[in-house]
């Protein structure tokens, strides 16, 4: 035992287990940093390359997604995620959308039958609110004027059925189907599925749409045309 005390206490052994220790301690500090590091840290993903359209076209693009985006949502129930178009029902598929354009078919048989029953159409526009669930008030008069009774309200509510298929497609055209959520202006375009191309004021296509444009109003004039594109299907 007195051996062994004295070889742990001699200044040969501390020297050398320290420094042996030292040099492990720190390889393992190493490894750790880089393993926490690689886990905590992530790469960011490289930045998207830079939108090689005319400023024009990236106007239109951005006018068009804003504008259908500002007029579903404020009408119907949904918010964009990364998963879709989400209700609170779910996220929104076509099947659902197509539900609902078949219960406003029976609302315009309703609406055009000689004696229309406004307990029937209370029925099916409850149907179609469940379907496609609005921002509706929670006032008696603000849910008796919801009612969809006439023409005009039934083909505002198709074309709002429209709009949502429209959106479906785009969404599903682009990358990753969240292309109504990255506000990507190329992944936009791309989701369009079609070509669209800035007509130069200066050119003759231009001065010949321009001109049958103001020459074709007759009692009013006091349409201006601003920008002329050529648009083409892919």
């Amino acid at each position: 035992i007195p051996g062994i005390s004295s070889r742990i206490g001699s200044a040969k052994a501390c020297g050398g287990s320290i420094g042996q220790v030292d040099a492990v301690t720190r390889s393992k500090l190493a490894a750790n940093e880089a393993s926490t590091s690689d886990t905590t840290a992530p790469a960011a993903p490289p930045p998207p390359p830079p939108c090689t359209l005319h400023p024009k076209v990236q106007e239109l693009v951005s006018y068009i997604y804003k504008e259908a985006k500002n007029k579903l949502t404020s009408t119907v129930n949904v918010h964009f995620t990364a998963q879709g178009i989400e209700t609170p029902l779910g996220i929104l598929t076509v099947a659902q959308v197509e539900q609902g354009e078949a219960i406003l078919s029976q609302l315009q048989d309703e609406v055009n039958s000689p004696n229309p029953s406004r307990a029937r159409l209370q029925t099916l526009s409850g149907e179609f609110f469940s379907t496609i669930p609005h921002r509706l008030g929670r006032s008696r008069g603000e849910l008796s004027a919801a009612v969809i009774d006439d023409l005009v309200d039934i083909q505002a509510k198709q074309e709002l059925c429209q709009l949502m298929k429209d959106m479906l497609q785009v969404n599903a055209n682009g990358q990753g189907g969240a292309v109504l959520l990255n506000d990507n202006i190329t992944e936009e375009y791309e989701a369009l599925k079609c070509g669209i191309e800035y007509v130069e004021p200066s050119s003759d296509d231009f001065t010949r749409i321009r001109d049958h444009v103001v020459n074709s109003q007759i009692k009013v004039h006091d349409i201006k045309v601003q920008n002329v594109y050529r648009v083409t299907r892919s």
